[in-house]
């Protein structure tokens, strides 16, 4: 989808994430979301090969981020659970398509 340095843009989004973070507590949670919506949805982008794959991404970041925002539900698993639980999963789907996409799809070695 993103063709050459694809993982050089979620390289860049990650370490604005990681970056940023510890100066952004004054700015407001929202900010944060929004950064964490964003590095989600390019790992979705970078790593899928199919377009199902990015809506698959697409979808858990929405989950993600509406369970963060909205931390307990009444009666239910709170969103402080779930959020964290289906980070868990969405980056283990993201690196398994990483890692496919690599040994399966790559045929030399590029700065990438």
């Amino acid at each position: 989808m993103l063709g050459r340095y694809r993982y050089a843009y979620l390289l860049a989004t990650l370490a604005v994430l990681i970056v940023a973070r510890p100066f952004l507590p004054d700015l407001g949670r929202n900010l944060v979301l929004a950064m964490l919506g964003f590095s989600l949805v390019m790992a979705a982008v970078t790593s899928a090969t199919r377009q199902y794959q990015v809506w698959v991404g697409v979808a858990m970041t929405a989950a993600i981020l509406f369970f963060a925002v909205f931390p307990q539900q009444p009666g239910r698993f709170g969103g402080s659970v779930l959020s964290p639980g289906l980070g868990v999963v969405y980056w283990a789907f993201t690196g398994f398509l990483i890692l496919r996409r690599i040994l399966v799809h790559t045929t030399k070695v590029t700065s990438d």
